[in-house]
C-alpha cells in the first residue's frame, strides 16, 4: 500500500483499507460451501457493491486532474492506464462518463453512489441526455434526469436505451412534437433538393 495512503485519516482512505482487509479475510474462504440462497445473496451484493465501487472510483477520477498533472500524464485516463496495466479506450470512457456525472449529471451520480443503479445503466442514461436537443429547457432535461433515474429501479441498460430514446414523448410530449416537426421539415427539404 502506498505510504500517503497509510497514514491519512480520510474517510474515504479509512474506507479503502477496511475494504482492503476484510478482502484479505475473504480470500480463502470457498464459496463452494455455501447454500444456494446463501450464494444468490453474495452474488447480488457482490454485484451492487462492484458498481458503488466504481461510482466511488468515478467520482475520484473527475476530480483527479491534479494527481495526472503530477506525473506529467495527458489526463487521468492515461495516467490510470500506465498504473493499472489496464484497457486504455475503457479508462477513456470511465472519464467521459466521470466527467459527465460531476458537471451535469448529479442525480445519475448521486443513485450511482448510493446502488440506486448500475454502471452500464449510468452510462445510457447519460447518452440519453447527452442527446437531448440543445435547446431543451433546463426543468425539462432535470425531469427526463429523474425519471430515467427511477426507470433504472425496474429496467436494464437494453430497455433504459429505448426509453431514453423516446424520453421526451414521457416527460415533455409537446415538445417531442414540435422536435419531430423540425426534424420532418429538414428531411423534407432534403429530399426536394436531392430531386430537384
Amino acid at each position: 500500500m502506498d505510504a500517503l495512503l497509510a497514514t491519512s485519516s480520510h474517510p474515504l482512505v479509512a474506507g479503502v483499507q477496511a475494504i482492503e482487509s476484510a478482502l484479505a479475510e475473504m480470500a480463502h474462504s470457498d464459496p463452494v460451501f455455501l447454500e444456494p440462497a446463501s450464494k444468490r445473496a453474495l452474488m447480488l451484493r457482490l454485484a451492487h457493491l462492484e458498481d458503488r465501487l466504481a461510482a466511488l472510483r468515478l467520482r475520484t477520477m473527475a476530480v483527479a486532474d491534479d494527481v495526472a498533472a503530477d506525473e506529467g500524464a495527458r489526463d487521468v485516463a492515461a495516467w490510470l492506464t500506465h498504473h493499472t496495466k489496464g484497457d486504455a479506450s475503457a479508462h477513456r470512457r470511465e472519464l467521459a462518463l466521470a466527467q459527465a456525472l460531476d458537471r451535469r449529471w448529479t442525480l445519475v451520480q448521486q443513485a450511482l453512489g448510493t446502488g440506486g443503479l448500475g454502471g452500464a445503466q449510468a452510462q445510457v442514461i447519460t447518452h440519453a441526455l447527452d442527446d437531448l436537443p440543445d435547446d431543451i429547457a433546463p426543468e425539462v432535461v432535470a425531469q427526463a434526469e429523474a425519471h430515467l433515474v427511477a426507470e433504472a429501479a425496474h429496467y436494464g441498460p437494453r430497455e433504459l436505451r429505448v426509453l431514453g430514446r423516446r424520453i421526451l414523448d414521457v416527460v415533455a410530449p409537446e415538445v417531442s412534437e414540435a422536435a419531430e416537426a423540425r426534424q420532418l421539415e429538414v428531411e423534407e427539404r432534403q429530399a426536394q433538393e436531392i430531386t430537384s
